[in-house]
């Protein structure tokens, strides 16, 4: 545990000198943080969580440890370290799906989401999700019913029971996957804490599934997430007259890949070994744009006639499958600024439209 605690420390940029280091070795109780420095004393608090989670069984794994996930590592600002409940094995599967979505659930969103993770699991997929009652409960019990991995992201201290009603889910997750969260024992949940808890779900899969989802929902912050690193993400459709559905519906109608059948994202997932499907690697195995003489005439006709030189420039570019401003402009070659203006004029012609993850697609 000696190591592990120094390189925390490092990790949030301590400078630990000899007598900081006799400081942590020396006993708790008997330690007189009146007399040490600010520095100090937050490595202290480190070495203290530490010991926290020591005595309650948990399991601690450090950025540079081999069995902290490699798809955490690609994060701007990794967790310098993660508290495992169960086995940290699980969180290196080779193939993960994140399933969110409401926790004012209804029955259908309940069942379908039950179903999808029963049977990506049966299929060797590992299911991540919050450990949140809802849609999130759901996964975890569907994986479950298949004897497979799920993995539950907490967005509190491990030691905090929290929501109560899921207190023997997590005990068969525990015993079947793995709880996790960067936050040390004693960590109360919180409406600032859960973002950071949804970049760690998004972060862990190769895609990430919202079954059903308000406007407000927290589920299209993780998809929001997935998105911006590049990966996949799948909408399951909702009655339109449900509120519950409404976010989820959004999605689909911004673009997102509709999923009507779990059978539609294993195949992706298998197809790609696991190892990540993202919007810019399907691009790159989407057919060829049709010719010019396959399109629809009513928009060839429409383009030709109203676009600049420059428009038709960026509509081609797009339909190449480069769908970002940034992409945009290295195909173009033009300044940030001016080709901002004219998408924002062919977006009010009705040429193009944003989709969700901020792509442009053509209308």
């Amino acid at each position: 545990m000696t190591d592990k605690l120094l390189w925390a420390i490092e990790a949030q940029k301590e400078r630990v000198t000899a007598r900081r280091l006799a400081a942590l070795r020396a006993k708790w109780s008997e330690l007189d943080k009146s007399r040490i420095d600010t520095k100090t004393t937050r490595a202290v608090e480190i070495a203290m969580d530490f010991e926290n989670a020591r005595v309650l069984g948990y399991d601690i794994i450090t950025y540079n440890e081999s069995v902290y996930p490699d798809s955490l590592r690609s994060l701007s600002q990794p967790p310098a370290l993660l508290y495992v409940r169960g086995d940290s094995k699980a969180l290196r599967s080779p193939m993960c799906v994140t399933v969110v979505g409401s926790r004012d659930a209804s029955g259908y969103g309940e069942s379908v989401a039950t179903e999808f993770a029963r049977e990506m699991a049966d299929c060797g997929i590992c299911i991540v999700s919050g450990g949140a009652v809802g849609i999130d409960a759901s996964a975890h019990r569907g994986a479950l019913m298949a004897g497979g991995l799920t993995v539950a992201v907490a967005g509190c201290g491990l030691d905090v029971d929290y929501p109560t009603q899921n207190r023997e889910l997590f005990c068969r997750i525990e015993r079947s996957g793995a709880i996790i969260s960067e936050f040390a024992p004693g960590t109360r949940p919180s409406k600032q804490i859960f973002p950071f808890r949804n970049r760690i779900m998004a972060a862990l899969s190769s895609a990430v599934v919202v079954v059903e989802a308000g406007y407000k929902s927290g589920a299209l912050i993780t998809a929001m997430q997935a998105s911006e690193m590049g990966k996949n993400v799948y909408a399951v459709p909702g009655p339109i007259t449900s509120s519950r559905s409404s976010g989820t519906n959004a999605l689909i109608r911004d673009g997102v890949t509709m999923a009507l059948s779990p059978q539609d994202i294993i195949d992706d997932i298998l197809q790609s070994g696991g190892g990540g499907i993202c919007a810019a690697e399907l691009l790159e195995e989407s057919p060829a744009p049709l010719p010019k003489e396959a399109e629809n005439p009513v928009i060839e006709a429409r383009e030709s006639r109203q676009c600049t030189e420059l428009e038709n420039l960026i509509l081609d570019a797009i339909r190449e499958g480069h769908n970002t401003v940034e992409e945009i402009e290295r195909c173009c070659g033009e300044s940030t600024n001016r080709l901002t203006a004219v998408l924002g004029m062919l977006e009010m012609r009705g040429i193009i439209r944003l989709a969700f993850g901020n792509k442009y697609l053509i209308q």
